[in-house]
């Protein structure tokens, strides 16, 4: 084989393994840095991290407190060169990764973020990494690249936006756009905007409805089926891969989408109030 054919596979090889052990140590080092923030009531925070995953977790105490677990491959004297700052403008909290100098080796925050019941969560983003966010309010918007997002209990509407990773969304408020690529994504429906979009290519969507919304609904795949479950639909197209249908009086729109996979409708259930 050619030499320099060669010599490019090998360098190729190096980008997809994020560049760690290829030009000599590639050796971890870690450590965990802890910060207090105390807030003003309704603030909204941003988390806006460059590589690591996110976990966003309520708290009784007053203070937003911040782990941060720094991950380097480029040895300890590297850890100098990954930070993050939270600084305040206007009513938002940004909480963000800041990393100087170059480095061939990858950088990485782990965070954990312990929220008080008075702080409104807003946009959360990183890249390969997961973000899972549970049990706060806000309209979050929540983005990564290869990971997962999983949002539970959460007081507002929602998006999530990723790519080879999935996505699950549990007892929110309601859902603004879901969408995703080569991976699924299982959906609890409360509340909709006017119109919602959730999508995915080559993986399966299951969205559960709440009954009582007001909503047309637009279902499509290629190359599979469409499967409803327990759920009165007002139907006008019914094939295979394509239903329209409408809940109530069909105000707000759904529209779902995937490839070469099923997609599956049910319905939630409603709790009688006493």
């Amino acid at each position: 084989m050619n030499r320099k054919i060669v010599i490019l596979k090998l360098i190729f090889i190096c980008v997809l393994v994020g560049l760690t052990g290829c030009f000599g140590g590639g050796v971890m080092s870690s450590e965990t840095e802890t910060r207090y923030y105390t807030p003003l009531a309704n603030q909204v925070m941003d988390i806006i991290n460059s590589n690591g995953i996110i976990t966003i977790q309520p708290t009784n105490s007053s203070n937003i407190m911040v782990q941060a677990e720094k991950i380097t491959y480029g040895g300890s004297d590297d850890l100098k060169n990954i930070n993050f700052t939270i600084s305040v403008q206007n009513n938002h909290i940004q909480i963000k990764t800041v990393t100087t100098g170059f480095s061939a080796y990858q950088r990485v925050i782990a965070y954990t973020i312990y929220v008080p019941h008075n702080v409104i969560v807003g946009e959360v983003s990183t890249h390969d990494g997961y973000i899972n966010i549970s049990d706060v309010k806000g309209d979050v918007v929540a983005s990564s690249t290869n990971g997962q997002i999983i949002m539970k209990n959460v007081d507002g509407y929602v998006t999530a936006t990723t790519s080879n990773g999935r996505i699950e969304i549990t007892g929110t408020s309601g859902i603004k756009n879901v969408q995703t690529s080569n991976s699924q994504i299982e959906v609890e429906v409360y509340g909709l905007e006017d119109t919602t979009d959730i999508m995915t290519s080559n993986s399966r969507i299951t969205v559960l409805l709440l009954p009582t919304l007001n909503m047309t609904l637009d279902a499509q795949t290629s190359n599979s089926q469409i499967q409803i479950q327990g759920i009165n639909l007002n139907v006008s197209t019914m094939e295979q891969t394509h239903v329209v249908g409408k809940l109530g009086t069909g105000e707000k729109h759904l529209t779902l989408r995937t490839s070469n996979s099923v997609i599956i409708i049910g319905s939630l259930e409603v709790i009688p109030i006493e």
